[in-house]
């Protein structure tokens, strides 16, 4: 996917403005998506143990920092944010990106980094739990196609809920999730059982914690998208 983005801005002139922005010790230079199953249980526990089956739930305390999400959106980049960071400069899209950041911090309870860079393998973003730090690949941000642009905002709230999950696995208290809800979530992100996409792409997206983080983004974004038709 990434190969089709075009109009980006040169790839060494970006490289420089986010070295600037974010400091070299910030840029994103290995792999930190979730590993592969280990092979220390069948793969039939495996394939259970990824709950599949069960829905994605939210607590009034999960819906009720998506709103306040949108709300922090909104203050920042106005109604519409696509069309908002769209008309930005590189530089002046890298800076709300990074405030963006902080008010999600604050939005969901969370202290989580930013890093950014470049993805060879199609990557958009993912979260380091061990490290407490979210990556994106910062030419969606900086694309001239709206929908890039979406995708960006749209990885940066799923990477978000990511680590909610690991937030609430920990601390119950957290959103009031339920036990059972705790438990499934737990053992879906589980390195001996999660399953990377290109590993298996439908067991990927059909497990449970890839749900619930996919419909929580498209819960926040279309709050959002409402909240621009109606503006």
């Amino acid at each position: 996917m990434l190969g089709l983005i075009v109009g980006l801005v040169a790839a060494a002139a970006v490289s420089i403005i986010v070295a600037d922005l974010l400091g070299n010790d910030e840029i994103f230079d290995q792999d930190m998506g979730q590993q592969a199953g280990n092979g220390r249980i069948s793969p039939y526990e495996r394939i259970a143990g990824l709950s599949c089956d069960t829905e994605a739930a939210f607590t009034d305390m999960d819906r009720s920092r998506a709103d306040t999400a949108v709300r922090e959106m909104k203050e920042l980049l106005g109604e519409n944010p696509v069309e908002r960071l769209g008309s930005m400069n590189a530089r002046d899209r890298l800076e709300a990106a990074k405030e963006l950041n902080r008010r999600l911090r604050t939005a969901f309870s969370l202290d989580i980094g930013l890093e950014m860079g470049q993805s060879d393998v199609g990557c958009e973003g993912t979260y380091c739990p061990g490290r407490r730090v979210l990556w994106v690949d910062y030419r969606y941000l900086l694309s001239d196609k709206a929908e890039y642009i979406a995708g960006y905002l749209d990885t940066i709230i799923h990477e978000f809920r990511h680590a909610m999950q690991h937030r609430f696995i920990e601390d119950g208290s957290y959103n009031g999730a339920d036990d059972d809800y705790r438990k499934r979530m737990a053992v879906s992100m589980h390195p001996s059982v999660y399953v990377n996409f290109d590993e298996n792409p439908e067991l990927y997206y059909n497990q449970l914690c890839e749900k619930d983080a996919r419909a929580y983004a498209a819960m926040v974004l279309q709050q959002l998208k409402g909240a621009e038709s109606n503006g």
